[in-house]
């Protein structure tokens, strides 16, 4: 059974025939235990290493999350570390690291939650907790640099057969201080948030006016800006169709209403609001077009009235006169909304290390498209730049030549700006960070240059 699960596995991830065979030889004579690997080669061999290390991995956390974990990781699958017996269990709920894939810059922690009792968790689940960096690892950091970050974060996806959540939590480094050891702290968990992000076709939309009604006295009315406070509603019930990506809203009517605006009416589910005791949770929404720039304010400014079971999102800036360009289009909305679930609280805790892929430092600096260059870093992952940059890098792409001519696409990541020599009462001093983070991995040894903004940076 094994031996055929392995088999299959290894021939889904690529490593050659004859690795396969040394695999199974060693199999059948017993078994072989897999070790973590840091350094990840070209060799088939350490390519086999890395598959097999994975597949244990994946077997523990189960087939349906370790495919969805490959999905996300995508080509960088074969850069991950599997993080293998990091397990801890309490209040009947139980936690495990499945896998890290980080460079000195960021990187993506996954790990997984699993009732072993019941049905209390689903994919709605949510936890809140920390990543910390351990006591003896936070004497090496330099003053300023935190050794916490904040774990708040909901499900990726929820396999019902195994009763297990994948999470995965992004950590930004910044200037090179990446976790070795890892500690997580979680103290709590829920199913009582949902986080809304659905969407809906305009297509059905006419010219025709829909009926409306008067807004409610009970109702909460959000922003009271934009063309005058909002002085009608759609009646409900007119254009019923689902809401694409959510089960917990439905769209009830969506069309143009009396006073000459676009409308999108949703009904909630029993028990789901977006109302609480203390505050208002508005709805986030906009309208995309086919082939239109968003960057049009009347595409994304609304008006929101909300009551317990509904809501009202009026777009006062979409008339009539943009009709045949709104049935190419679709409304999204967006937001966390109160749900029915329940609160677990518990204490986990695992720590474990925190393998990462160093980068290196270019030897090159100098002027780059009117900017002086201090220093440029190269991982599988990333670029980073520091330099005196007022704005544009943030938003430029970057791209890795390869040896054989092709090239690898850097879209723009995390970054600062601060003009330190204004902050001291002086002239302009600007110090700037800027980081890339690459479609697929590259291999620092294939590439011979990075491009940005039409200049090249040497790498060697």
């Amino acid at each position: 059974m094994l031996q055929t699960e392995y088999k299959q596995e290894m021939e889904r991830l690529g490593p050659p025939p004859e690795v396969l065979d040394q695999l199974y030889t060693q199999i059948a004579q017993g078994g072989t235990q897999m070790r973590h690997v840091k350094r990840i080669g070209r060799q088939a061999v350490i390519l086999f290493a890395v598959c097999a290390a994975l597949l244990m991995t994946a077997v523990a956390a189960g087939p349906g999350i370790w495919a969805a974990v490959q999905a996300r990781m995508g080509a960088f699958a074969p850069y991950a570390q599997a993080i293998e017996g990091v397990v801890c269990q309490d209040q009947g709920i139980e936690v495990r690291v499945v896998a890290a894939l980080s460079d000195d810059v960021q990187g993506k922690l996954y790990f997984t939650v699993r009732d072993l009792t019941g049905d209390r968790i689903n994919e709605f689940l949510s936890v809140n907790g920390r990543l910390e960096v351990v006591e003896e690892d936070k004497r090496d950091l330099p003053v300023g640099i935190v050794g916490t970050t904040n774990l708040d974060c909901s499900a990726l996806s929820y396999d019902p057969e195994t009763k297990t959540a994948l999470f995965c939590r992004e950590i930004l480094y910044g200037d090179g201080h990446p976790l070795e050891t890892a500690a997580i702290n979680l103290r709590a968990m829920s199913t009582k948030t949902g986080d809304l992000s659905a969407s809906v076709s305009a297509s059905t939309v006419t010219e025709k006016t829909l009926a409306s009604q008067p807004i409610p006295a009970d109702a909460k009315v959000y922003p009271e800006r934009h063309n005058g406070k909002p002085t009608v509603i759609l009646a409900p019930n007119q254009t019923p169709m689902a809401l694409e990506g959510t089960e917990d809203f439905t769209v009830s009517s969506l069309g143009f209403a009396s006073d000459g605006c676009l409308h999108l009416r949703l009904s909630f589910a029993p028990g789901v609001s977006l109302l609480d005791e203390e505050r208002f949770s508005p709805i986030l929404a906009n309208i995309w077009p086919q082939d239109m720039d968003l960057h049009s304010e009347q595409w994304y400014t609304l008006q929101i009235v909300c009551a317990d079971t509904w809501a009202d999102i009026r777009f006062p800036l979409i008339t009539p006169a943009e009709l045949e360009i709104l049935k190419t289009a679709r409304v999204g909305v967006y937001n966390p909304y109160h749900r029915p679930g329940v609160d677990i609280q518990g204490v986990w805790t695992l720590t474990f290390p925190m393998e990462y892929r160093p980068s290196q430092v270019l030897a090159w600096t100098g002027a780059l498209a009117g900017r002086q260059v201090e220093r440029v870093t190269l991982s599988p992952f990333t670029v980073t730049m520091d330099s005196n940059d007022k704005g544009g890098l943030n938003s430029a792409a970057l791209y890795a030549v390869l040896k054989d001519g092709s090239t690898v696409a850097a879209k723009p990541s995390v970054g600062r700006y601060a003009n330190v020599g204004a902050l001291e009462g002086g002239a302009d001093v600007w110090k700037t960070y800027n980081s890339w983070a690459f479609d697929s991995p590259v291999d620092p040894d294939q590439v011979v240059s990075l491009t940005l903004l039409g200049e090249t940076i040497p790498v060697r």
